[in-house]
């Protein structure tokens, strides 16, 4: 992770480690998880920052449930 973007990784952890599964697997987060954080933070992202925040979240899944089937 690129020095200059380590906020969005700190943004998403914190909403990453609030995030539950469904039972079966972990739910990917959600608009309305993304948009509680950045309300009750005051924080305002960029739409290419959200961007980012879905991509990590995407990559997390994916190599999280390939550890699963391991």
């Amino acid at each position: 992770m690129p020095a200059g973007l380590l906020y969005l990784w700190r943004i998403y952890d914190r909403m990453r480690r609030r995030k539950g599964g469904n039972g079966f697997a972990l739910s990917p987060l959600e608009w309305q998880d993304i948009d509680a954080f950045l309300r009750r933070t005051q924080t305002d992202l960029a739409p290419w920052e959200l961007e980012i925040i879905e991509m990590l979240d995407d990559l997390y899944l994916v190599d999280y449930s390939k550890l699963q089937v391991d």
